[in-house]
């Protein structure tokens, strides 16, 4: 409205009431119905410019209680006219007598929220006990504020609160007399009035909580008495504060999908500065995925890169998720699965240090896992799905694989053998030499027991051949080299039972030591006659006076009965 220059407008402003010669001539350019109007208001008024203020200023003030015949003309006239006197007034709100009006505007802008003036009152009481505003009971008190059946589906169709208040919809829509479609309509409303409500706060002043401290509830709910939970903190914290952004599944983690609770949903408040070049929704489902994926050992995730105090704050967003520690520039995932059988055996081997024997691995398996049943035969099953685990020989010991120096190292006689011949040029080494290789990894192991190994294998991979007077051994599949000559046992003539006893007899007498496995042929053949008598003795197929001679040949030489076990 343009108004005329007063003749007080150039007046000192001392007082609030000061104004009044320049609100009455700004009073005297309405039309005659508005001048009625503004007089009779005036007068209720007492003549007092602080009064009238503080009544233009309340929401509830309609023009149209001061005169019963206004029409809109007159009507937006006057609206238009209060207006400028408000906008007047906040050129002069610092003078005596209007020193509450900055708390008189917040709570005019509140009370076009519905909220009561006797709550409002608490609310400012309880803001200068604070000593900041309490926007968690300004929403609870919004939440009071609502006409009965909105106030019912706030308590009842949304997750809010520390203590579980939800039903399904079908339940509260049989309490209200409504369709459950309607009372899901209006829980959409609500939802979206309280989000603009919470927007149109714009809270320029620092959050006095931390949104992402883990007592936050408890800490909300001494400061201000409100019973919401954490997530729906977080999500007004976010929604009310310039200086933060509500992330995460906002509004599918207040809806009810069962009654007692809610679809595992999270709500954070972040720096509203990261949101900007960051994508916090994105990080969440990130660590959701991180979540799901099965792990049996602890994972290091490495946290995003980007501006100062990001790394800070997605390592709080996992702590608060997941309670996942940070070391560093990394999240410590743990482990979220049980190890396999033959992943538990690997453990218990690595844990020892050594190899163990199949009892041992038993005992301490039971030990761990007392509620578990197991036995002998499953832990060598289990041992054998992991190819990690290798047995040392076949005496029911077990190594790891990525043990590789000494008697510890897993494997058999015949795969060392392999091993030194691949590793010669043409696969054609000394017996002696295969032999020290071996024991290189086993120690205690005989020459004679190593020979007999190889001959004793059923494939038949192995050959011992001869060269002046020196034993070889080789591949039974490679072609045999000018100058060599095999050991062939079809080639010899068989003996009785009492001419190789015989001739066992005669070899003591003149080397005064057993038959080796491993000597020139005719040697080798009387140990191979030997231990094969001993099997069959073992098996009760020898006749008494072959039993006999046995136990004579054994005899012979103090530890001969020693060599010969070694067989």
């Amino acid at each position: 409205m343009d108004y005329s220059p007063s003749l007080w407008a150039d007046c000192p402003i001392r007082h609030i009431q000061d104004l009044e010669p320049q609100i009455l001539g700004m009073a005297s350019h309405l039309s005659k119905r508005g001048q009625d109007a503004f007089g009779a208001l005036y007068a209720q008024c007492e003549e007092r410019v602080p009064t009238l203020l503080r009544t233009l200023i309340d929401p509830l003030f309609s023009w149209i209680v001061c005169h019963d015949r206004l029409g809109e003309k007159t009507l937006s006239e006057l609206a238009a006219f209060s207006s400028d006197v408000l906008a007047l007034v906040e050129k002069y709100g610092a003078v005596p007598g209007l020193e509450d009006w900055d708390i008189c505007k917040r709570k005019a802008s509140l009370a076009k929220y519905g909220i009561p003036p006797e709550s409002l009152e608490v609310l400012f009481q309880l803001e200068q006990s604070l000593g900041y505003f309490p926007v968690l009971a300004l929403v609870g008190a919004w939440i009071d504020a609502r006409e009965e059946r909105d106030n019912y589906i706030c308590c009842h169709a949304f997750d809010f609160w520390q203590d579980s208040r939800g039903e399904v919809l079908s339940d509260i829509a049989e309490h209200l007399g409504i369709t459950a479609e309607r009372t899901r309509q209006v829980r959409v409303a609500l939802f979206r009035e309280l989000t603009l409500f919470l927007q149109g706060l714009a809270l320029d002043s620092p959050c006095h909580y931390d949104p992402l401290s883990l007592d936050l509830a408890d800490t909300v709910s001494k400061a201000e008495g409100t019973t919401f939970n954490a997530n729906f903190i977080r999500f007004i914290l976010g929604g009310a504060f310039s200086s933060l952004t509500a992330v995460g599944r906002v509004e599918d983690s207040f809806v009810l999908k069962l009654k007692g609770g809610t679809d595992d949903a999270f709500v954070a408040a972040v720096p509203m500065s990261l949101s900007g070049t960051f994508d916090f929704n994105g990080y969440l489902m990130g660590l959701e995925a991180l979540r799901a994926q099965k792990r049996v050992e602890p994972h290091r995730e490495p946290l995003p890169e980007g501006p100062s105090g990001l790394k800070d704050c997605c390592a709080a967003l996992a702590f608060l998720r997941y309670r996942w520690e940070r070391d560093g520039d990394f999240l410590l995932l743990p482990p979220n699965e049980e190890k396999n059988r033959p992943g538990i055996m690997e453990d218990i081997i690595r844990d020892a240090g050594r190899p163990l024997t199949v009892d041992e691995i038993l005992q301490e398996y039971k030990r761990r896992y007392p509620e578990r049943k197991t036995d002998v035969r499953k832990i060598r099953g289990n041992m054998r799905l992991n190819p990690r685990i290798v047995p040392i020989g076949r005496e029911g010991v077990y190594s790891l694989a990525e043990w590789t120096e000494g008697s510890i190292r897993g494997g058999t006689i015949r795969s060392f053998v392999r091993e030194c011949l691949d590793a010669s040029g043409n696969h054609i080494v000394p017996t002696k030499e295969v032999c020290e290789y071996v024991r290189t990894f086993r120690p205690t192991t005989s020459e004679q027991t190593i020979i007999s190994n190889l001959k004793q294998e059923s494939s038949k991979s192995f050959r011992i051949l001869w060269k002046d007077g020196v034993s070889y051994l080789s591949y039974s599949s490679q072609e045999i080299p000018e100058g060599y000559t095999p050991y062939l046992r079809s080639q010899t003539v068989r003996r009785s039972f009492q001419e190789s006893v015989d001739l066992v007899d005669a070899f003591i007498s003149t080397h005064w030591r057993m038959p080796s496995l491993g000597g020139e042929p005719s040697e080798a053949r009387l140990g191979r006659f030997l231990s094969t008598a001993r099997r069959l003795r073992r098996r009760g197929l020898l006749s008494e006076e072959e039993m006999a001679e046995l136990d004579r040949l054994e005899t012979r030489l103090d530890g001969g009965v020693i060599q010969l076990e070694l067989f």
